[in-house]
């Protein structure tokens, strides 16, 4: 019995795997957003971010 995990366990892992996904996917979504954004406002903004 010591191998295997128990049922709960095996559930609240996949769902703690299950909300990190959507979280990314949140944020991803968000970064996409602001960028379209500050396309929208101005280009120069961008490339002051990629050169730092």
């Amino acid at each position: 019995m010591k191998g295997k995990k128990s049922l709960s366990e095996i559930k609240k892992h996949l769902g703690t795997h299950k909300v990190k996904k959507r979280v990314v996917k949140k944020k991803v979504a968000k970064k996409k957003t602001i960028k379209k954004k500050v396309q929208k406002n101005n280009i120069f903004k961008i490339s002051d971010n990629f050169l730092g």
